[in-house]
């Protein structure tokens, strides 16, 4: 079994004259896996897809496609011969064309069966001699992904490709291509400011803030163990609260529990489904409230004048103004200072 990653990043920087964009970048994408890149506008993620791609040459560090060097200081391949596939955000599918001849677009003659293969894969076997003004927008992204899959390549770069589509149906075209990419086998990249989608699709996320790698893992430690303030302040909600750490716990306005972080300043993080209401606890003013339909959250002002998300039942969703007292299940996460 070959357990070479098909994608190794190694201390990857990129700067534009003065400007730092990139630093130090580091990580693995495994074969098979789908990795995502996650981080808000302007962190360096469509510079680092620009550089695995090819279409940037590396400043300082090391890329490594299936085992060979394919960007560095002195080594750049052209981005054709990289065997990559790209799905950019809105498809750029050619209007002239057909879906046939798009996704055949780059295969040698004669790939007839190739391309009908494709069109089975991704559900659109009926729609070959369409153009892309005739399918909706979802269907274009299949079109999309299966052009880029066409070459077998062996890694496929994702470039926030379902923030065009509409809200409603994001969910359903993303689970439909994951789908296809994963029954491909494909080795998947996901350049995405998404949390939610990184975080439900992805084996693998790579946090990136301010152009470094802020911590990688999988989604559940990325949530439930994140290594800064800024990762969980990032990441999902969360209550950031003040706390005091005396060497052996930490204590907050919510509670005590053993910490071995330095006696002084501390921050808790605590997630907002780790607290509900009660008819004991610490008491609090209801000064927000959100109504989702399956659940709510409430805004809690505490008595110290903290104010804390708690995520609730739509039965428990207090109206502003309520006097209510607040609980915590499990631990905090301590960071000092």
């Amino acid at each position: 079994m070959n357990t070479t990653p098909i994608l190794r990043l190694t201390d990857v920087s990129k700067s534009f004259g003065s400007l730092s964009v990139l630093s130090g970048v580091s990580f693995d994408a495994p074969r098979g896996s789908l990795t995502a890149v996650l981080g808000p506008s302007g962190q360096g993620k469509t510079t680092l897809l620009r550089l695995i791609a090819g279409f940037e040459r590396v400043g300082d560090g090391r890329i490594e496609i299936d085992g060979e060097v394919v960007g560095s200081s002195s080594v750049h391949v052209r981005p054709d011969r990289r065997g990559i596939g790209i799905v950019p955000q809105e498809g750029a599918l050619f209007p002239h064309l057909d879906v046939a001849d798009n996704i055949g677009f780059g295969l040698p003659r004669k790939s007839q069966h190739r391309i009908d293969e494709l069109i089975d894969l991704v559900g659109l076997s009926d729609m070959g001699s369409r153009r892309p003004s005739e399918i909706s927008g979802g269907q274009q992204q299949r079109v999309a992904l299966a052009r880029a899959l066409a070459p077998s390549p062996h890694l496929v770069l994702l470039d926030e490709p379902f923030s065009a589509l509409d809200a409603g149906l994001r969910a359903g075209i993303r689970d439909e291509v994951i789908g296809i990419l994963r029954a491909a086998s494909t080795t998947t990249l996901l350049v995405t400011h998404d949390q939610e989608e990184a975080m439900s699709i992805a084996d693998h996320v790579v946090v990136l803030l301010g152009g470094m790698v802020a911590q990688q893992g999988s989604p559940t430690d990325i949530y439930e163990r994140p290594a800064s303030v800024e990762v969980a302040r990032f990441i999902g909600d969360a209550n950031l609260l003040t706390a005091h750490a005396d060497g052996s716990s930490v204590t907050h306005v919510l509670g005590t529990q053993a910490s071995d972080i330095a006696a002084g300043t501390a921050t808790v993080l605590i997630r907002p489904e780790q607290l509900s209401v009660s008819s004991d606890g610490v008491p609090g003013l209801v000064e927000r409230r959100a109504y989702y339909g399956h659940d709510g959250t409430i805004g809690v002002r505490l008595e110290n004048g903290e104010v804390v998300s708690v995520r609730v039942s739509v039965a428990e969703l207090a109206p502003v103004g309520a006097r209510v007292h607040v609980i915590m299940r499990g631990q905090a996460t301590v960071f000092a200072g």
